[in-house]
């Protein structure tokens, strides 16, 4: 079992974007190609970031050597990172959340043209804490300050997903000092 001294927001970069002349990409008219990533185990299948009026988060998949755009989410707040997961077929996205002080963290499990939520217990693929995110091999940690603590000591909500069965699945939500 790991155990956390403290966990702390991470150092959000922007992404650079990148020219949208590659010739499979089939995003919508006026979108800009923010980031990509072939998703490992999923022959052909590529997971973009692009802006419009917002950021998104897709998945392109090879029909017959043409490429389009299968799925689509729109993104709380600015992309900040795409990653590939070492388990074939999950990539996740951090963004900023609907303020600076907020990171979100997207898991997402692609199995041919069908997008899922990799996250096993929780309302959606995408969760947001004001403490930080931590991404490991098989474990995944949203952190949230705890508004209903009353005392001289701040605590956070630690969520923790621990990677078991083809998902990230809910282990437990713990009340934590944050020191």
């Amino acid at each position: 079992m790991f155990r956390f001294l403290a966990l702390l927001p991470l150092l959000i970069l922007p992404l650079r974007s990148a020219p949208t002349s590659t010739p499979h990409l089939s995003l919508p008219s006026g979108a800009v190609l923010v980031s990509s990533l072939a998703l490992k185990g999923s022959a052909g299948g590529v997971a973009v970031i692009y802006r419009t009026h917002a950021d998104f988060v897709g998945v392109e998949t090879d029909s017959s050597g043409s490429y389009r755009l299968t799925w689509s989410q729109k993104l709380t707040g600015r992309a900040t990172r795409i990653k590939a997961s070492p388990h074939a077929g999950i990539f996740f996205v951090v963004s900023t959340g609907d303020s600076p002080s907020r990171t979100c963290l997207g898991a997402f499990a692609v199995s041919g043209s069908n997008v899922k939520s990799a996250l096993s217990g929780a309302s959606s693929a995408i969760q947001c804490g004001d403490r930080g995110v931590l991404m490991g091999r098989n474990r995944l940690i949203v952190a949230r300050s705890d508004p209903a603590h009353k005392g001289s000591v701040p605590y956070r909500i630690q969520t923790s997903y621990v990677w078991s069965a083809g998902r990230f699945r809910l282990a437990s939500m713990s009340r934590v000092p944050d020191y």
